[in-house]
């Protein structure tokens, strides 16, 4: 059988990770309280080999993302 793991992404950041590892944990539980104590910016999702060398990927987008809102903001705040 094989473990599901479960990881905290930190927008803007990427995975938690310790001493430069990503941190997993086996326990849903465990991994939505560690999410909670670092602050609505974190999340929990299921992690595997392949979603945590899509890191710069995922941070790239939400880059993007970000700045697609920003400049909507300034359109809709712009003095005309």
């Amino acid at each position: 059988m094989t473990t599901t793991y479960f990881g905290v992404w930190i927008s803007g950041i990427g995975w938690m990770r310790a001493n430069a590892l990503c941190v997993a944990f086996e326990s849903r539980e465990v991994a939505d309280e560690t999410a909670r104590r670092i602050g609505s910016a974190a999340k929990v999702y299921y992690i595997d080999k392949s979603l945590e060398g899509l890191e710069s990927v995922f941070l790239e987008m939400e880059k993007k993302k970000k700045s697609r809102i920003m400049k909507l903001i300034n359109l809709l705040t712009r003095k005309k």
